[in-house]
């Protein structure tokens, strides 16, 4: 068995990983030539065999192919290798052995990639004839040239033809050609054939247990056995624009990059394409990560356009209800959330309550179990920071975070995830990026294509990683011309505003695309293979009404919220919601006339992050403020942004309003052609609590996550912390007629948060499920969890802080873990945090179900709740760091991820990096 083993060529960033790539039927271990160049000069070893009866290893007359003993030969060879963990990355028949090698050796296959591989679908069921294995052996003797380019041609390169694609043309002739080994060649062709034909993967994808990423060329028709089918068979077989979403939707922890113009071999069809993506980025301990998981679904860029209406027209609808593609999706994640949920609740110890016994008496009816939510607030950098410590903290995903003392697992057991201006940055970018971990990015550090944020808005991305980025004069161009773009188009009359221009920036920042992500749209993220099966949360972003040139936004503002489904309001102003893929389109009265064609691309995953921040776009008009800015282009640019400053643009514009004339009795703006919307922290709720305290989402506790800069004594270190303001803010909302009688737990003043000290550790509020304001529904029990200073001084000013060193943003990362943690439960009386966080998730689900609570759960509320106590007089709040460098130490909190990660992997696609 030939093979070639390639060292790292990049000792700057030796990984000590291992991916070992098989090769296709009609290819060879040299085919990944590019791709292995790529993966050496990132720091990786790299492996390519060539399999038994294929290319330099032997041809033997009489030997049993199966997909088993490839794999087992693979294995032998990394076993006398001394390799004793790898990546694994098949292509085509080398998918299909990829695929039953990591079944075979789950341990010595840490991640599975594989890209268009066969098997997917069971050919022999399809009604594909069997044919001989002499059949066989005559269809391979007759192969030449011109059957090889023919049939490459129509299903690898999707009917094009390119000069650098005859080396693999002419590699194939020369073994069917050269003597003597070319009649066994031909013959272990044939029993490949019989092999890929007779050996379905499509029936194992539910029993994969590595960490899986499908990468697959849509265009591909490629079916073993079309040519001899009958047509009825024909026209059913090889549709991997279908297959791939089928297979990433079996595998329980699988990603899917889809390539809508590529064929059978994307890594092969266009790589020059695919070169400026050399960039993205993912941890080796959790595997191809930071690929996008939004897509590029606008029809034109960032400009909206004309698209064929579906079948049903879209339409808006009343809002006493979740929208019907919610209502699908829950059922899916809800069973999802069972077993994380469950295993949650085991690791944090729950003494005297049998969790097992518990989850497996209601796992029939998951509206018996525990409905979680995180919310994450605004606060722009600082709360895009704290937030995503929180998360990683939340993530069974980062390095021991299911180890004693953490909160891992949280994120996989919860059912929504709302945020609002920097914490919207954050979750958007997770979900933009792969649903990616916080950990991956962190540990990619300066090569990492996202999140550098020592390069501030105004200076558009660095440009010291390895790939060519724009320039600071490129940078503004791009973020010009294409919110021009918007504004020329045909399909409609779009205003602009600096909001688009601010989105298009952040956008650079934080979705993993060199061009800044024009065409990534929000609604994508429905048609995403893991969010669509149910194994993510649903996010949610949350902004605020309010007219041109409003400078004041009262707590009776309507709250809009942007899901992957839709965009509205529960509010009974509004109180519609308008499906997100078509917004942009002229809808009038909550319908779309017949005279009116349907308009996508509007959503434009930065503009909506924009959206949710938008007080942010007041930076932009600083900019002649900012040094290293040639000043001609900074008069131009101020010029323009001062402009849209000054006509009160100062808004996101979502004109053509999508409810206008719908509930004109309630709706201020319906009779307003624009709808203009803004930061969703201006009327004081700067934590997004509204979307999931609704009682149609029965959301049970609710993790509040508070990043807020409430205290503002200048110049000391007691500013920007929390104070409870944000809680307080909608607790007064909900006595008002504007939440629809939706109950929400009383809170404290301000005051009695900084008394107590509920600014500085969390605090649970609604225990008593009973004492809640107006309405009839039980409220959320809500866990405020407040930024506070654990290991780093994470009360970095909102605006006066702009740019972050690596080392600052890792930091306030790290402190936003500990904060969600406790320290990871080492903090002075926090040693039952974990278990408390089990009680509150438990409490409203025992309480329905009329099971009692544990005494642990008892002492727990005892500390946690808020007790009814309040405080009217000030009091100064000038905290310390909570953990000392000692106790960091012996405790270990200052490392939630380990130092290996960071380190790059092209992926086989065409140099894709995938780790």
């Amino acid at each position: 068995m030939a093979y070639m083993d390639v060292p790292s060529t990049n000792t700057s960033h030796a990984s000590n990983k291992t991916i070992v790539l098989l090769h296709g039927k009609n290819f060879c271990g040299a085919t990944w030539e590019d791709t292995a160049r790529r993966l050496s000069q990132h720091g990786y070893r790299i492996v390519m065999p060539d399999q038994i009866g294929f290319c330099k290893s032997s041809k033997p007359p009489a030997y049993q192919f199966s997909l088993q003993q490839l794999a087992d030969n693979t294995q032998s060879l990394l076993q006398s290798l001394g390799i004793e963990s790898t990546y694994v990355l098949g292509h085509s028949m080398g998918g299909m052995l990829a695929t039953r090698f990591a079944l075979m050796y789950p341990k010595l296959a840490s991640h599975l990639i594989v890209t268009n591989p066969l098997g997917l679908e069971d050919w022999k069921a399809l009604g594909v004839p069997w044919r001989t294995l002499d059949a066989l052996y005559k269809d391979e003797m007759a192969t030449n040239y011109t059957s090889i380019r023919k049939y490459q041609q129509a299903t690898y390169y999707v009917n094009t033809w390119k000069p650098e694609y005859d080396v693999w043309v002419n590699m194939l002739v020369s073994l069917y050609q050269t003597a003597p080994e070319n009649t066994t060649f031909e013959y272990n062709m044939a029993q490949t054939t019989d092999m890929v034909l007779t050996q379905p993967i499509a029936y194992e994808f539910g029993m994969i247990q590595p960490k899986t990423l499908l990468l697959i060329g849509t265009k591909d028709n490629t079916a073993i056995g079309k040519a001899w089918s009958p047509p009825d068979v024909q026209a059913k077989l090889g549709k991997y624009n279908v297959l791939g979403k089928e297979t990433a939707a079996k595998i329980a922890n699988a990603d899917l990059i889809e390539f809508e113009d590529l064929g059978h071999s994307p890594q092969v069809q266009d790589t020059s394409a695919l070169v400026p993506r050399e960039a993205r980025v993912a941890p080796p301990n959790y595997g191809v990560e930071s690929w996008k998981r939004a897509s590029p679904q606008a029809p034109n860029g960032y400009a909206p356009s004309q698209v064929n209406c579906p079948s049903t027209r879209p339409s808006i609808r009343s809002a006493d209800t979740i929208s019907s593609e919610e209502t699908e999706w829950l059922k899916k994640r809800r069973a999802n959330t069972i077993d994380p949920m469950r295993q949650f609740l085991e690791r944090v110890n729950i003494q005297g309550f049998n969790v097992g016994q518990y989850i497996d008496k209601h796992r029939s009816n998951t509206s018996a179990l525990p409905n979680i939510a995180i919310s994450f607030s605004g606060g722009g950098y600082r709360a895009l920071l704290n937030g995503a410590g929180a998360l990683s903290a939340f993530d069974s995903r980062t390095s021991n975070s299911t180890s004693a003392g953490h909160l891992g697992g949280l994120l996989q057991a919860s059912t929504y995830v709302s945020a609002l201006s920097g914490g919207g940055w954050m979750i958007g970018s997770i979900y933009a990026n792969n649903f990616t971990t916080v950990e991956s990015i962190v540990n990619e550090g300066a090569d990492s294509p996202i999140w550098q944020f020592q390069n501030s808005l105004f200076k558009g991305p660095p440009t010291e990683r390895r790939i060519k980025l724009l320039s600071t004069v490129e940078y503004y161009d791009n973020l010009l011309n294409t919110v021009q773009s918007k504004a020329d188009a045909t399909a409609g009359d779009f205003n602009t505003s600096i909001t688009d221009v601010y989105g298009r920036g952040l956008s650079f920042q934080l979705i993993n695309t060199t061009d800044g992500a024009p065409s990534y749209t929000f609604s994508s993220i429905q048609d995403d293979a893991a969010f669509s099966s149910g194994n993510a949360p649903m996010p949610i972003l949350v902004a605020d009404e309010r007219a041109p040139g409003d400078l004041i936004i009262s707590l009776n503002a309507t709250n809009f919220e942007f899901n992957p489904f839709e965009m509205g309001s529960f509010d009974p102003t509004t109180f519609g919601f308008a499906p997100l893929k078509y917004i942009g389109s002229n809808f009038s009265s909550g319908q779309l006339p017949q005279s009116q064609g349907c308009v996508a691309g509007f959503d434009n995953l930065g503009f909506i992050m924009g959206t949710s921040s938008s007080l942010f776009n007041q930076i932009f008009l600083q900019l002649n403020a900012v040094q290293n800015i040639p000043d001609k282009l900074k008069t131009f640019v101020s010029n323009i942004l001062v402009k849209l400053g000054k006509n009160g643009d100062d808004i996101a514009d979502y004109s053509p309003n999508p409810f206008f004339q719908f509930h004109n009795d309630t709706n201020p703006s319906a009779k307003n052609e624009r709808l203009t919307l803004v930061d969703g922290g201006e009327d004081g709720q700067n934590i997004p609590l509204n979307p999931v305290i609704q009682p149609v989402r029965h959301v049970d506790v609710i993790f509040a996550v508070d990043s807020s800069a409430d205290t503002v004594v200048s110049g000391m270190p007691s500013q920007n912390w929390p104070n409870g303001t944000a809680l307080i803010a909608t607790y007064e909302r909900t006595k008002g007629s504007i939440m629809n009688k939706t109950s929400f737990p009383y809170i404290p003043g301000q005051n009695t948060f900084v008394a107590l000290g509920m600014n500085n550790r969390p605090a649970f509020f609604g225990c008593n499920s009973t004492n809640v304001t107006q309405g009839n529904n039980i409220p959320p029990l809500i866990v405020y969890i407040p930024n506070s200073p654990y290991t780093f001084w994470s009360n970095q000013s909102t605006f006066g802080k702009l740019d972050y060193s690596l080392e600052d943003r890792d930091g306030m990362i790290l402190n936003g873990y500990n904060v969600a943690t406790q320290a990871n439960a080492t903090r002075q009386g926090a040693t039952n945090w974990p278990t408390c966080v089990g009680c509150a998730i438990l409490s409203r689900s025992l309480e329905r179900n009329g099971e009692p609570v544990p005494q642990v759960c008892q002492q727990c509320f005892t500390q946690y709740c808020w007790n009814g106590t309040t405080v009217e007089t000030s009091a100064p709040y000038t905290p310390s760091l909570i953990v000392t460098e000692a106790a960091t130490k012996k405790n270990g909190v200052s490392k939630f991820m380990p130092n290996a990660l960071g380190l790059a992997l092209a992926v086989a696609v065409s140099g894709y990096l995938a780790i």
